[in-house]
């Protein structure tokens, strides 16, 4: 998965300071909602094109308006005009580099890999690895990210506890969804 031909930079896109070694300051992030293993950040960018780089968490990224975007995600390229609501899934240590033409807004929802092998234990036993997406449209997604940015606007601040259940929820779906199980080595399952 990671290329280690080319130095990549790794980037945790929920710290921000490393972060904005391929993105500058997002309009709106997660961080005083005090959500654990999940990270929200909202932009509004102008053309832009990022440096080759590998994410240190699964990142999802939704489009919340119309852009032409051009992606390389592990070696594979694909050009495409993105609608609001379309969804790009990156797993975490695959590498990527992005690039857009016209203003792009987008968000930005990342989760922490350990995180999703301990929510998801009791649905399998193999390890699971997500399979990157390029251009998909998935309601439950969009709607868990749509209430997390609700909840950040509204300043309502529901807590650890509500960041950790939709955490689970979408870790799950992911898994159902997107995920394929890999056979461990020495195993029967």
């Amino acid at each position: 998965m990671l290329n280690t031909n080319r130095k990549n930079i790794i980037i945790n896109i929920s710290d921000q300071n490393n972060s904005t070694q391929i993105l500058p300051c997002p309009a709106l992030i997660s961080s005083k909602a005090d959500w654990q293993s999940l990270f929200l950040s909202k932009y509004d960018h102008p053309p832009h094109k990022t440096l080759e780089h590998v994410l240190l968490h699964h990142v999802i990224a939704i489009a919340q308006n119309q852009f032409h975007l051009e992606v390389r995600k592990d070696g594979k390229f694909q050009q495409q005009l993105v609608n609001n609501g379309i969804i790009q899934l990156t797993p975490a240590k695959i590498s990527q580099s992005l690039a857009w033409t016209s203003q792009g807004k987008f968000l930005l929802l990342s989760l922490d890999p350990e995180f999703i092998e301990q929510a998801t234990c009791e649905i399998t036993l193999r390890r699971l690895e997500l399979i990157p997406q390029f251009s998909i449209s998935d309601p439950i997604i969009l709607h868990i990210a749509l209430a997390l940015q609700a909840d950040i606007i509204t300043g309502t601040n529901t807590g650890k506890l509500f960041g950790e259940s939709v955490a689970t929820m979408l870790a799950t779906h992911l898994v159902k969804a997107y995920a394929i199980k890999v056979k461990l080595k020495n195993s029967r399952y």
